[in-house]
């Protein structure tokens, strides 16, 4: 049955909403506050100048650029800082006096970065084509926008997966409470490669719930082994999205009657077969996997720090970072706004878990492939964190933002009397969006705005 009117407008609102809020946070944040914003535009900016273009792409993989384009681009990246009181942000009354022209004798903050993942950067330099070396306040306006952009679009992917998996009610509610979120506003705002990554990650969850749903089998299958590696060029965080769609990919193509068991090892040792030739012919593939590993073996953590009220306390940073935290973990949003945000969180996972196991076998199917998605890319991601000592910024989960967001909905919305279930949702929207505007009124406005 065709969607009615009202049916076909709520993604366009949803749309507007979020294209609304991220215009008035990229209002009320400056320029070079996201992660790594001057490495990911230097990088990108440098790609985009003829002198740099021209040059073969295995030539720049897997090294920094040493050339007067890249240094230019860094004293002019250095100067809009100081316009913008980058330093003053971090603790500094003033930009060091002279200025400094390179990243290395600026801050420790700052690195500078490598095309060992290409995708990003390929994409952002067709968007900054075209403007000069010194003109970095035009191009990183640009690139904020191609940010904005791109999870704008992960939003209505990430709607149009959850739609053919719970239904429209449960696709709005879970877009909305994704377009509200802070800290995902904050990371569309950013220029970095996480809003590709995003992206790639809204398309698998779309394209995965296609393939369970008998839409287009083949070509869902094909498009979730091509995002799969596209994620693989992106970021080296995207490791946890291959074996989802390692898993979705052979899940997703059984037929009635087929051996599961059977049939899984075929599709893995199919992926595996081709992931092990593409390590061997194409180190742009093989160089992510091996700084994940190598990272993953990388235990900075003693054995004193393993006890159980020190994962708690990770588990409640974790749900922290992933609501709001301003700056580069400078931030933080009230004691009490961040006390909501655990509750909801934990009430709205808490009862999806519950859900599953009590609901009818369609609805278990489909939180099932939710779980999927963020039980693999958020314990990989957060394991590896809390293992090696680094902070679990929320960014990182975002790529399987949408199955999470379905997860916390349906979770708050289809637990408790079934006379109060009506009441929920409204009640959840309501205070999800007060979350949004004090997050504005009591961390960004006050951190930003009295510049």
């Amino acid at each position: 049955m065709a969607p009615s009117g009202a049916a076909r407008a709520i993604p366009a609102c949803l749309l507007a909403l979020f294209l609304c809020s991220a215009i008035l946070t990229s209002a009320v944040v400056p320029p070079w506050q996201g992660p790594d914003e001057p490495t990911h535009y230097v990088l990108a900016h440098a790609l985009a100048l003829p002198e740099v273009r021209t040059a073969p792409l295995v030539t720049l993989a897997g090294r920094t650029l040493v050339t007067t384009v890249e240094h230019d681009l860094q004293r002019a990246t250095l100067a809009s800082m100081a316009r913008y009181r980058w330093w003053e942000s971090y603790g500094s009354s003033r930009p060091p006096d002279p200025l400094p022209t390179l990243f290395v004798d600026a801050s420790k903050r700052l690195g500078t970065g490598t095309y060992v993942q290409p995708l990003y950067y390929g994409l952002a330099a067709l968007v900054v084509r075209g403007v000069p070396a010194a003109d970095v306040d035009r191009g990183y306006w640009r690139l904020r926008l191609l940010s904005i952009a791109l999870c704008a679009t992960a939003l209505m992917l990430g709607w149009a997966g959850t739609r053919l998996l719970f239904g429209s009610e449960v696709a709005a509610g879970a877009t909305l409470l994704a377009a509200l979120l802070p800290q995902f506003l904050l990371t569309a705002i950013s220029v970095n490669s996480d809003a590709l990554l995003i992206l790639l990650g809204a398309v698998l969850w779309w394209q995965g719930a296609r393939l369970v749903t008998g839409h287009s089998r083949g070509l869902a299958l094909l498009i979730v082994l091509i995002v799969a590696m596209a994620a693989l060029l992106t970021k080296r965080n995207a490791v946890p999205l291959l074996g989802i769609a390692i898993l979705v990919a052979a899940a997703g193509s059984l037929r009635p009657g087929t051996w599961l068991l059977r049939h899984v090892l075929v599709v893995a040792g199919a992926a595996a077969g081709t992931l092990v030739i593409a390590w061997t012919l194409f180190d742009i593939v093989r160089t992510p996997l091996l700084v994940f590993l190598t990272n993953a073996l990388n235990i900075r953590r003693v054995a004193g720090t393993t006890t159980l009220l020190h994962l708690i306390d990770f588990g409640r940073i974790s749900v922290d970072f992933a609501w709001l935290i301003g700056g580069w973990q400078r931030f933080p949003a009230p004691e009490p706004w961040l006390w909501v945000a655990r509750i909801l969180t934990i009430a709205g996972f808490g009862g999806a878990m519950f859900v599953t196991f009590r609901s009818a076998s369609s609805l278990r199917r489909s939180l099932s492939f939710a779980w999927v998605f963020v039980v693999i890319h958020c314990g990989m991601v957060l394991g590896l964190s809390f293992w090696t000592l680094q902070a679990p910024q929320g960014r990182y989960l975002f790529p399987v933002i949408a199955p999470a967001a379905a997860l916390v909905w349906v979770g708050m919305t289809r637990l408790g009397p079934p006379r109060f279930r009506p009441y929920v949702a409204p009640a959840l929207v309501g205070v999800v969006a007060v979350l949004n505007v004090t997050a504005f009124t009591a961390t960004l406005m006050p951190a930003y705005l009295p510049w």
